[in-house]
């Protein structure tokens, strides 16, 4: 799930989560032992950068506070 709406400019920083998905084995009532799910890797086949521009955001608005600009957004 995004976590953009956790962001707000220049007071709380863009922080995504990370996490790992590990299939392991679970016990099914009727079918024993079973794998719950498989990976697959999309990172050879998927392979585009996508650039995070909410630090630019808080970068830009950073600095027009720090150049004396009171209204900083405007």
């Amino acid at each position: 799930m995004s976590q953009v709406n956790e962001w707000a400019l220049g007071t709380k920083q863009y922080t995504p989560v990370y996490f790992e998905v590990i299939p392991t084995t679970v016990t099914n009532g009727n079918a024993g032992q079973v794998e719950w799910g498989t990976v697959t890797d999309f990172s050879a086949t998927y392979n585009q950068s996508v650039g995070n521009g909410y630090k630019y955001a808080d970068l830009e608005y950073f600095c027009m506070g720090e150049r004396g600009d009171q209204y900083r957004n405007v």
